[in-house]
């Protein structure tokens, strides 16, 4: 939870001028609209994202890949990484919401700033289980969120 928080944070120094120097009226009021509170990061990042991507999609794949017989190894770390891109894709419609056209430099960030913490949900997934994937994505928004609010 720490890392993620970390990476949470990092994205957020490194987009914020980005966002700021979009500041017309309609970019401010779209960012306001996509502040979800607190509890919607901890329940739909934490509980809904996780089922999503590491028991759904992570699980299919890794499965695929043991019928393939690539072995248990490497069909897992098949499976962390394509869940991980998945997930990384996954929060560009929000950026797109908030800046119809960003840079690329952007929606590099965007991508690898969830693919990295995808990975590491993916491996307490493997290692620990689904409530380690979830305890960990949530401790990360909850984390960010605190330092951000101090």
């Amino acid at each position: 939870g720490l890392i993620v928080a970390v990476i949470l944070l990092a994205y957020g120094l490194l987009t914020q001028t980005t966002f700021a120097g979009a500041n017309s009226p309609k970019h401010i009021e779209r960012m306001l609209a996509f502040q979800p509170p607190l509890i919607s990061k901890l329940l739909y990042g934490g509980v809904a994202e996780e089922l999503l991507a590491r028991w759904g999609v992570m699980s299919g794949v890794a499965l695929a890949a043991l019928k393939l017989r690539l072995g248990r190894t490497r069909a897992l770390w098949i499976g962390i990484l394509i869940a991980a891109l998945l997930f990384g894709l996954g929060h560009l419609p929000l950026l797109f919401a908030i800046m119809p056209t960003p840079p690329f430099w952007l929606i590099s960030a965007v991508i690898i700033g969830n693919f990295v913490p995808g990975i590491i949900f993916g491996l307490l997934f493997w290692r620990r289980g689904i409530e380690s994937a979830m305890i960990g994505h949530g401790i990360g928004h909850l984390l960010a969120t605190l330092a951000i609010a101090i």
